[in-house]
């Protein structure tokens, strides 16, 4: 309450308030400044209710894969495969696809799964992703098995990499109800991402607007969005289960509560013009994040919390070398750095210097050493399943993530 008060004393009364979730900083402001506009960030809204709604059947899901030592039997795998892959590369980036190597890029595929950047959770689940790729896998797995079995052979890390996939998404027994916390989660997601798109929330790696301010023309086109949004709820609400449901009323719930501070007016100035505002407070979070994306590209790391902690102030000091201003009245010249720092980062051997950026690059990587793009891997997996019904003289089994018309791959 204490910075609120100094902000009245040297600005004066507010227009508005933008804030999160906190019951804190709501009743801090509240007091200080009782009759002004308060708003709640979109972001941080999504962000509570993302967790509420999801949080749950992401840390079940995430049990499943740790529980059963998904990761490590399918590295274990990867490992054993790998002397395979060096020596079939050949010259360049050539490389004959035998099922071996096949199964290599389906392991690699599966375990390139995102691991929650961007916003982090809720607004990405990494073991919801991994379950589906696992899903994905294990479809192409049985297809080749059955037909290799039209030429009476068996490929053991084949039928070994199959046993790891029934582990998770095998549909029986306790496998059919982690399937079935599967689809639930999938069915809540497509609402949270529904709710994402009308608040303007959508990218899933890019950074917070830098603070777009919303139009009455905006605002009264997302009101109506999000109507028709909580209509179609109330609808869903009486055909599904008991646990949907519950799902369902958090979220027409939250959006009762917080009605006004997400979807209030923008406020008039003493002299009639409208103020336009931003619904996100990520003018003030902007710094922050810009400082942990810095740490994760430094140590390749995804948790910084600890970082920041110990070195924010430090980080925030050094990241003002990037200011020209700040070099011109700090430090005397837009040219000079701390210590001459820009003029020592200037002797740096270029050549050097990338040659260590590509090594770290290949170690991040670690057993992934194929050249080929995590978008491409799923059709070299249904291109490598053609070539085999080809040679067989068969038609190639049917795969529910992809279908070729007319000789082309559709994915």
């Amino acid at each position: 309450m204490a910075s609120q008060q100094a902000d009245k004393g040297r600005y004066g009364i507010a227009m508005a308030v933008m804030r999160d979730m906190g019951s804190g900083i709501r009743e801090a402001v509240t007091q200080v400044f009782p009759r002004v506009l308060q708003l709640v960030c979109h972001y941080h809204f999504l962000r509570n209710m993302g967790k509420d709604i999801l949080m749950d059947m992401h840390t079940r899901l995430k049990k499943v894969f740790t529980s059963r030592k998904i990761t490590s039997k399918l590295r274990r795998l990867q490992r054993r495969l790998y002397p395979m892959v060096i020596s079939a590369r050949g010259e360049g980036d050539s490389i004959c696809w035998t099922p071996m190597l096949l199964v290599y890029v389906a392991i690699s595929w599966v375990l390139g799964y995102p691991r929650g950047y961007g916003y982090g959770i809720p607004f990405n689940l990494p073991y919801n992703e991994y379950y589906g790729r696992c899903v994905k896998a294990r479809e192409w797995v049985m297809a080749y098995i059955r037909l290799a079995a039209t030429e009476y052979k068996t490929y053991p890390e084949l039928l070994e990499l199959k046993g790891i996939l029934d582990a998770v998404v095998d549909t029986k027994g306790d496998d059919l109800v982690v399937h079935g916390l599967y689809r639930e989660m999938e069915k809540v997601w497509g609402w949270f991402s529904e709710l994402r798109r009308i608040l303007r929330l959508k990218g899933e790696r890019t950074p917070l607007s830098g603070g777009k301010k919303t139009t009455d023309e905006e605002l009264e086109a997302t009101i109506r969005e999000m109507r028709g949004f909580m209509k179609k709820l109330r609808d869903e609400v009486h055909r599904c289960d008991g646990k949907t449901r519950i799902r369902i009323r958090m979220i027409l719930q939250a959006l009762d509560n917080h009605w006004n501070e997400l979807f209030a007016s923008n406020p008039i100035s003493p002299n009639g013009d409208a103020i336009l505002l931003p619904r996100t407070n990520n003018l003030m979070e902007r710094g922050y994040r810009r400082i942990k994306r810095g740490v994760r590209r430094r140590t390749g790391r995804v948790r910084t919390g600890r970082d920041v902690v110990l070195f924010g102030q430090g980080l925030e000091m050094v990241s003002n070398l990037e200011n020209p201003i700040y070099r011109k009245y700090v430090l005397g010249s837009p040219d000079m750095g701390v210590m001459g720092l820009c003029k020592v980062f200037a002797e740096v051997d270029t050549e050097q210097l990338n040659s260590l950026k590509s090594e770290l690059t290949r170690m991040r990587k670690g057993m992934d050493v194929l050249p080929i793009h995590d978008d491409k891997k799923l059709r070299v997996l249904a291109e490598g399943l053609i070539d085999k019904a080809a040679k067989l003289g068969v038609e190639p089994p049917t795969l529910s993530w992809f279908e070729q018309s007319n000789g082309i791959l559709m994915l």
